[in-house]
């Protein structure tokens, strides 16, 4: 069984400062958890790609690579990733449609947005106090 941390990124101000870091910050203070996360005995440092804001990174492998010369053992693991065309997965571009050469990769990225989802879920809507 390996133990690690996750995270989306994201670029949020502080919690009890309201102190906006900037993404070069955030950037480099993820890498930072990461050595601590190794430091600590965890075996994953894993993350998220987005290319929106709130979150910083869109190239999650250069940050990967990073993390990597920065640790000696931590696992980089990019999840699964499907690339789907509106002209091909979609009827009339608005029905999802895959394609079935899609569907294994599709499944398998479904259910890591779920699952994620679900985990996060306490987060996104905090019990009321």
């Amino acid at each position: 069984m390996e133990f690690g941390l996750v995270s989306v990124e994201d670029i949020f101000p502080h919690p009890l400062t309201q102190e906006l870091r900037s993404e070069n910050d955030r950037i480099r203070g993820l890498v930072e958890l990461a050595v601590h996360a190794e430091e600590v005995g965890l075996d994953v440092f894993a993350i998220g790609e987005h290319h929106n804001p709130p979150f910083i990174c869109s190239a999650d492998a250069a940050l990967l690579a990073w993390i990597g010369a920065s640790t000696k053992k931590l696992i980089a693991d990019v999840r699964s990733q499907v690339a789907l065309s509106l002209f091909t997965d979609f009827e009339n571009f608005s029905v999802f449609k895959p394609g079935e050469h899609q569907l294994d990769s599709l499944k398998t990225t479904l259910d890591q947005v779920v699952a994620w989802s679900t985990a996060l879920a306490p987060l996104r809507n905090p019990p009321a106090a």
